[in-house]
């Protein structure tokens, strides 16, 4: 028997169709994954594992319920995380001196309150304390934490609303000089590096631009820091989709670029320091960008750690007055966000070099 056509129905569900694909836009931003090996005290020998989650205020809450996927290791396969809080670390823009809007998210993990782009919340998760059995073979342990969606309006990668997040990171088996493997006697032995620096990449076009200066553009660090301060070294990295995970070949799942974009070149003309960290690109071209930076920690040469860390950089048109009004010094505008010209403490314009000076300091002198 045939059923009877109706339209109220047929309007519903075109209706929810809408509002799913709505909801399925601008959601998350990057973020990263470490862990912290405890070496006092009860707890040690144990470790906790730490996820950060940045979110674009405008898009759809985050679930604070959330795990961690362990790959590689034979018995353990999740790590439950405590959702700790969330943080709003979106621009404060100078609202007395110029016209730049404050941005906000509008309260804590709501959806589309954020009040422009720009307008980014972090946030925290925390695994109890938990001892892992064993030790990694050479392909590692590998964790990652999953989810959708990224923003439509990112132009890097090729349809973005396609994809979605999986963050990572790796450790890796340490031989001592007497031969023993590490992690030993099931306790942990190793801290990942951590990022030491918010992740506030939404800027204004030509931000730190200087007509006087050989590079134009935009710098800045994550900084990475290692508490047992093994050597660290940086490089770009290809973002993963949230399509299953091979610790054998993550890179299966990485996001396809947009010509002339590629993970190694996120950003036009940008590069990174791989002792330091330190990542510069002219900052020229408006848009939404996707970077991924993988800081890999050795000890004595040999490979123990991969933290990985995506952000989402957003290069906005500028709203303020690039003139000069600071009698020429060319970059100090109160208007702008640029970088002012700054003399070193000593200058003397009659010699060549001008900057050349000498001093005697005693022991102890501040």
């Amino acid at each position: 028997m045939l059923k009877k056509y109706n339209p109220l129905k047929f309007v519903s569900i075109v209706i929810i169709s809408l509002f799913s694909t709505v909801s399925y836009g601008t959601h998350l931003m990057g973020g990263e994954i470490t862990y912290t090996c405890i070496k006092t005290g009860q707890n040690s020998g144990l470790y906790v594992f730490n996820v950060i989650v940045y979110r674009d205020c405008q898009g759809i809450p985050i679930d604070t319920v959330s795990i961690v996927d362990v790959h590689n290791h034979p018995t353990l396969q999740t790590i439950s995380l405590n959702y700790i809080e969330s943080n709003d670390i979106s621009p404060l823009c100078d609202t007395i001196n110029g016209s730049n809007m404050m941005y906000s998210c509008g309260g804590n993990n709501l959806g589309y309150t954020g009040n422009g782009v720009g307008a980014v919340e972090e946030h925290i998760y925390r695994s109890d304390t938990i001892r892992i059995i064993g030790s990694p073979d050479q392909h590692g342990w590998h964790f990652t934490w999953s989810d959708c969606c990224r923003n439509g309006a990112i132009i890097n990668i090729d349809n973005p609303n396609n994809y979605g997040f999986t963050l990572r990171t790796a450790m890796y088996p340490y031989t001592d000089s007497s031969g023993t493997v590490w992690p030993n006697n099931d306790e942990c032995f190793d801290s990942s590096p951590s990022f030491y620096e918010k992740p506030r990449t939404i800027l204004e076009r030509y931000n730190g631009f200087d007509p006087q200066s050989a590079f134009n553009g935009f710098t800045y660090s994550h900084n990475a820091y290692d508490e047992e301060l093994d050597s660290i070294v940086y490089e770009f990295a290809p973002p993963l989709d949230n399509s299953g995970y091979d610790y054998l070949n993550p890179n299966s799942i990485a996001i396809p670029f947009l010509s002339p974009y590629t993970f190694s070149a996120p950003i036009d003309s940008i590069s990174i320091d791989p002792l330091t960290g330190r990542t510069s690109y002219p900052a020229n071209l408006q848009g939404n960008y996707v970077t991924c930076t993988k800081v890999s920690s050795f000890r004595c040469g040999q490979l123990i750690s991969e933290v990985f860390r995506e952000i989402q950089v957003v290069i906005s048109s500028p709203i303020c007055n690039l003139g000069d009004t600071t009698n020429g010094n060319i970059g100090a505008d109160t208007l702008c966000n640029i970088r002012p010209s700054v003399q070193p403490p000593f200058f003397y314009p009659n010699l060549s070099p001008q900057y050349q000076w000498d001093t005697i300091v005693h022991c102890g002198d501040t």
